[in-house]
């Protein structure tokens, strides 16, 4: 499941995948994927195609809000997995094996279905099943007779490689208003164990809360990659290129602490690569959940504002991203090519690149570890930037404290501009791809800036003297030159002053992007 509200630690649910996915049986049953068993060139394997259906009378929101699911939101989802995975495609059409036992040959209708199979997919695991029409279609007699016999499954559907149901209701885990969905697998392929079945809940109770598209979005992608392959139950059984089954996670101890790992093998080569360390043995999961129902998602202490952490704060979609690792995961279950150059959004994932393996498993007690520490309830930016904050901590944090991007203060989200106005005056603050957060507190006859982060223009370029790359920060038409981290800049008509950023951080994205100027400035 996805949490809502990671920065309130008092009030913030617990994530409920693992104990959903207990209640539910994984059954096995046969797709034809035409192919063999373990082919993975790529040249065999073609976007994966999911096909959702929605459950409508299980379904409790206006007729407005399903029409935004079923043509907006999933549309958009379901693209994107499209350009991300790629897999064996079912051959013919998608459909289930209906039989559970058979009839006996000493029997009058011998050979028949006898005995139906029954596959819980939905929030309630007694009652909500895998409908008749997915079924491939069999005779089945309920009785030694002839006359009890009928046929039973509607033949399931055309070009799909995974069924997804859909449903949106209060019940179970998404009675509690900090939980935006809830998903399980439930049934897979029994050649090669890849998931082909699962359902997604999207919570009611929360649906009020959520004002951000991107979070929609968030809350089922997260939701996906879980009934996809990410999470401890398909962990334990990720297929090698042989075919043959491996558990890709163990328990190790670092700095006295016992710890769950994941150690595929993409996934370790992506990781020390990306933390700069040579002698990782595997990276850290989720070790915060209710009873039993942790090592689904990564530590967010390491991976702060990845897709598969535990949580996100409605209304920050835009500050999440999918990072390498994840996808690495998805390669090393056996049963996806991945698409590396997939884009899921603009922001991209940098906290703990290259700080090295005491990042990993160190105390954010120490600043040479883990240097975003802050001091609780001060407010600045961002780790990179890209959004005013307040240092804060959570449940999944290991009480770390962090500087948190704020609700509305997402610098490169031009939506900001109109509701920035309503609470801080004409500060000439400004949104958009050129801008980052800075330190400060300005204020004139008409801003009433507070002490904290600010969301400024900023122009990149290269000192063609120097051959080093400068920042100026730009308000209310003026340019002022940082010649170096820290200093303190002032605007004329403006009280108080600005603290030039750090220019690595303030102008990575727009290095990255090809966007550095090679004028002098």
């Amino acid at each position: 499941c996805l949490i809502g509200n990671i920065a309130a630690l008092e009030d913030a649910g617990s994530c409920f995948h693992d104990k959903v996915q207990r209640q539910h049986v994984i059954h096995s049953s046969f797709v034809n994927q035409g192919i063999k068993r373990w082919q993975r060139d790529g040249l065999s394997q073609r976007p994966i195609r999911i096909t959702p259906y929605f459950v409508n009378n299980r379904m409790s929101l206006s007729a407005e809000l399903k029409t935004f699911l079923r043509h907006n939101l999933f549309p958009d989802v379901i693209q994107y997995f499209a350009s991300t995975l790629a897999v064996a495609p079912v051959q013919g059409r998608f459909n289930l094996d209906a039989c559970f036992t058979k009839w006996s040959n000493r029997d009058a209708v011998a050979g028949y279905c006898r005995i139906l199979k029954s596959i819980d997919c939905g929030p309630r695991y007694d009652y909500d099943k895998i409908f008749e029409q997915h079924f491939r279609p069999v005779t089945y007699c309920s009785q030694n007779s002839a006359a009890s016999c009928r046929t039973y499954g509607g033949g399931g559907v055309a070009e799909t490689d995974f069924l997804l149901y859909v449903y949106a209701t209060s019940e179970g885990p998404c009675r509690n208003r900090n939980t935006l969905a809830v998903s399980s697998t439930c049934a897979q392929d029994s050649q090669t164990g890849r998931p082909i079945v699962g359902y997604i809940d999207m919570c009611t109770s929360s649906f009020d809360q959520i004002k951000e598209y991107q979070t929609y979005r968030h809350a089922v992608v997260h939701e996906l990659f879980h009934t996809l392959g990410f999470a401890s139950v398909h962990f334990q059984n990720f297929r090698r290129p042989n075919g043959t089954i491996y558990n890709a996670t163990r328990s190790i101890t670092a700095n006295g602490k016992e710890t769950t790992v994941l150690t595929s093998p993409k996934v370790l080569e992506v990781a020390k690569e990306y933390y700069g360390c040579n002698s990782l043995q595997g990276v850290p999961l989720e070790d915060y959940g209710v009873a039993n129902s942790i090592e689904s998602h990564w530590e967010m202490k390491i991976l702060y504002g990845e897709m598969m952490t535990a949580a996100i704060t409605i209304g920050l979609g835009k500050m999440t991203t999918v990072s390498l690792l994840t996808l690495a995961a998805m390669e090393d279950s056996g049963w996806y090519k991945v698409n590396y150059n997939s884009s899921y959004g603009r922001y991209k994932m940098t906290w703990g690149k290259g700080l090295g393996c005491n990042f990993l498993f160190g105390s954010c007690t120490n600043k040479n570890d883990f240097p975003y520490v802050c001091q609780a309830n001060t407010k600045g930016c961002n780790f990179d930037h890209f959004a005013a904050a307040t240092c804060r901590t959570n449940q999944w944090l290991n009480k770390c404290h962090i500087f948190m991007p704020i609700v509305g203060k997402v610098c490169f989200d031009t939506n900001n501009n109109q509701s920035e106005r309503q609470y801080d005056g004409e500060c000439n603050y400004h949104y958009g791809t050129d801008s980052k957060c800075v330190v400060g507190n300005l204020t004139s006859k008409t801003c009433r800036a507070s002490n904290g982060g600010n969301c400024i223009k900023i122009i990149c370029g290269l000192n063609t003297t120097s051959n080093q790359l400068q920042l100026k920060l730009e308000i209310a038409g003026q340019e002022v030159l940082c010649n170096h981290d820290g200093e303190k800049v002032q605007i004329h008509s403006y009280s108080n002053d600005l603290t030039c950023p750090p220019v690595e951080r303030a102008c990575q994205h727009f290095m990255s992007a090809n966007q550095v100027t090679t004028a002098p400035i």
